[in-house]
């Protein structure tokens, strides 16, 4: 694999990455329609502790 291919493998995860981070966006204002009536303090821990561990 030379320089050329391995920065042709980050662009393509670059672009993957914000693939996913614009979908997770998405969902999350499709969600927040629903906030207003739903308050679920247990999934609002459960996602916390989820995001935490993946940042350890």
């Amino acid at each position: 694999m030379n320089l050329a291919e391995i920065r042709k493998d980050i662009d393509h995860l670059d672009h993957e990455i914000l693939r996913l981070l614009s979908k997770g966006l998405e969902l999350g204002l499709r969600a927040r329609r629903f906030k207003d009536m739903i308050y679920d303090p247990d999934r609002e821990e459960q996602i916390r502790r989820r995001r935490s561990s993946l940042t350890d």
